[in-house]
This record gives C-alpha cells, sequence and structure tokens, in this order.
C-alpha cells in the first residue's frame, strides 16, 4: 500500500485542492502552522519546479510560535527541537503564492495562499519526493496510536469520519503510516 495515499486520478487531496482552503491553502498570515522541512525533503523537492517556474522553497526565521508547535507535536523532543529550531536561525519551508479567487473564499482571496507545488489536479510532485509531513497528513502518531489533525478545511476528514473510513479513503495501513513518521523523525535526527 505504500504508493496509495494521493497517488490515484482524482484523489481526495486532489478534489479538496480544488475546492479551497486545506493543508495546500492556507491563510498567509499564519507562519507558525507551516511545517518545517528536513534537509532529506529538500533534496527531494531539488528536481521540481513550483507551479511559477521557481523553487518552492523558501526560508523563514524560526519563532517562539513555531517552536511552540513543533513541541506540542513532539512533546518527547523538546531539547532537540531548541537544538535544531534556534531563535534567531532559519528554517525552510513550502513557499506559498497568493491565491487568485478562484471560485472559493472570494472574500478572503488575497489573504491566503497555496502551496507553491499544487497544480490544477493536486500536488505537482510525484508522491515519493513529498515531504514527509505531505505523505503523512491528516494522519499523527502521538506515542504509539494513530490520530488525525482536526481540521475544518481538510476533505478527506469530511468524508471519512474515523480512521479506519480515512485508511480505506487514501489507501494506507496503519503500518505505513507508522513508517512515514518514524521516517519524518529521523530525517529530523529524532532519535527514539
Amino acid at each position: 500500500m505504500e504508493g496509495g495515499i494521493n497517488a490515484q486520478p482524482g484523489y481526495v487531496c486532489a478534489r479538496c485542492g480544488r475546492c479551497g482552503p486545506g493543508c495546500c491553502r492556507m491563510p498567509l498570515g499564519r507562519p507558525e502552522g507551516r511545517f518545517p522541512l528536513s534537509g532529506a525533503d529538500c533534496a527531494r523537492l531539488a528536481p521540481y519546479l513550483s507551479e511559477d517556474g521557481t523553487a518552492g522553497i523558501e526560508s523563514a526565521p524560526v519563532t517562539p510560535e513555531l517552536r511552540k508547535n513543533l513541541k506540542r507535536l513532539f512533546p518527547e523532543y523538546r531539547r532537540e527541537i531548541d537544538e535544531i529550531f534556534p531563535l534567531g536561525g532559519d528554517y525552510r519551508r513550502l513557499r506559498l503564492l497568493p491565491c487568485a479567487s478562484e471560485g472559493w473564499a472570494a472574500e478572503s482571496a488575497g489573504e491566503y495562499g497555496r502551496c507553491a507545488y499544487l497544480g490544477e489536479d493536486g500536488c505537482t510532485v510525484a508522491t515519493p519526493d513529498r515531504p514527509a509531513y505531505c505523505r503523512l497528513f491528516p494522519f499523527w502518531v502521538s506515542g504509539k496510536k494513530l490520530n488525525c489533525f482536526a481540521s475544518d478545511f481538510c476533505l478527506a476528514l469530511r468524508e471519512g469520519k474515523t480512521i479506519p473510513e480515512l485508511l480505506t479513503l487514501f489507501g494506507v495501513s496503519p503500518l505505513d503510516l507508522m513508517r512515514r513518521y518514524a521516517e519524518l523523525k529521523k530525517e529530523w535526527g529524532f532519535h527514539s
């Protein structure tokens, strides 16, 4: 099942990307909500150009809000987060392009951005090359338990109300997702 999530034409993430805000479209004014990229993520993305023909990665300053959010997601790695993301330092993240009115939330056009790699049919980056976080979302692991993020904007979470329904929707197994989470931690230098 490893290739399952986001691999089929018409998959839920492509439909969500066309219909409005979600994990690939978000408020421009909420930088703390943008997940950092690991060095391995950046290496996988290097061959890809964004929809506007440029690199889809940017640097941003590490803020207390970013560190707070990361520590909430990785409570067991608080010390490592302080080391990897020092205040005054920079981190890499996916670049957002301002959204045109595109038929959704026209009243907030200009306030939202879309991932530079989001195309008309979803992500333009091949599934194996996507950032680890993108291959994992909307799932997350807390301790050894598989969970889902709460998001009003995620179409998958509106269509699949339970984790088993979401696993079916994405065509993945819990083991696939646990491996992806372990990969994400390893790429950042978090040691279990």
